[in-house]
């Protein structure tokens, strides 16, 4: 079972031996898989062996999309198109009958949305704080909701600037609906729907801002 520095070490050995291509295959028993794939290639390797959503024996392969993804947005690597990652993803889990982790990285369906408050914050404020890469990248773009751990800023924004409505200036005010807001999301153990939102702007008789 390698880890990354001995996947480097021990192909930059194999390519300093041969001239001829060698193809990395590395399975994710330790989750090491596409850290020693990365390795491999900066290393020398020539091919890359992995699979979609990472399937395969055991504890499968290097993950196909998060190669890609990784020579994309750390290795500047431009040759493939990774905007349909996700979309592949999905259809490979739909086929195979095994399904896609919601925080899988790039294909889990909760991997662009934030719910952390102080995660919240600093992603309003400077999206380079807690953006690994630009989720447009794969066609996507970020979504914040509320649960049991978000705070003022991100209720502020889904309330005022996804749905329109006026929010409290009054800080106790704010404090009460987030207070609120947390409780039915423990409640009901997951972050608001929609529907749950506007229970909230109900009971707490917010007004649609004028445009």
């Amino acid at each position: 079972m390698l880890l990354p520095p001995l996947a480097y070490e021990r192909m930059r050995f194999l390519v300093k031996a041969t001239d001829k291509p060698i193809e990395t295959h590395y399975h994710n028993d330790l989750g090491m898989a596409v850290g020693n794939t990365i390795s491999a290639v900066l290393a020398g390797a020539s091919w890359i062996s992995a699979t979609w959503n990472g399937l395969g024996e055991r504890a499968g392969n290097a993950p196909m999309e998060e190669v890609l993804l990784t020579l994309k947005t750390r290795l500047n690597v431009e040759r493939f198109n990774v905007k349909p990652l996700r979309t592949i993803c999905r259809f490979v889990a739909e086929v195979s009958g095994s399904p896609i982790s919601r925080n899988k990285p790039v294909a889990g369906l909760d991997m662009f949305t934030v719910e952390s408050g102080i995660h919240q914050d600093g992603l309003l404020k400077d999206r380079r704080v807690y953006e690994p890469y630009p989720p447009e990248v794969l066609g996507e773009s970020w979504r914040i909701v509320i649960g049991d751990s978000s705070g003022r800023s991100g209720l502020i924004h889904v309330l005022n600037h996804e749905m329109g409505y006026d929010v409290p200036e009054d800080p106790d005010k704010l404090t009460e609906m987030l207070m609120y807001a947390r409780a039915m999301a423990r409640m009901k153990k997951r972050y608001l729907s929609l529907e749950d939102l506007e229970k909230l702007v109900e009971k707490f008789s917010l007004k649609k801002r004028k445009v």
